[in-house]
């Protein structure tokens, strides 16, 4: 993704702006953490996937990149497709009212 997108979703996410971050694939994981370790948000990038949003990864893979980068707190559907994550997150928002 272009630099200027990467940078506004890492500040979206720092000021709570976001709720909840859809991933696709591994390499998406790694883009972002490792913008963030050039730009030094890492810290302040997985406080908030450890405290208020949600990392939603579409598959296994997807969601073991996430773990390598520390992030514990996510949700990973059965079944690896995107509809099927995006059912999960439907229902993770649903448990929580």
């Amino acid at each position: 993704p272009e630099e200027e997108t990467v940078e506004r979703l890492c500040r979206e996410l720092i000021n709570n702006e976001i709720d909840a971050v859809c991933f696709t694939t591994a390499i998406q994981v790694r883009s972002l953490f490792e913008f963030a370790k050039e730009r030094g948000y890492i810290d302040e990038v997985k406080t908030v996937f450890e405290e208020r949003a949600i990392a939603a990864a579409v598959g296994k893979v997807t969601a073991e990149a996430l773990r390598e980068e520390g992030i514990t707190r996510l949700l990973a559907p059965e079944i690896e497709r995107m509809g099927a994550m995006i059912v999960e997150l439907s229902k993770y928002y649903e448990e929580k009212e």
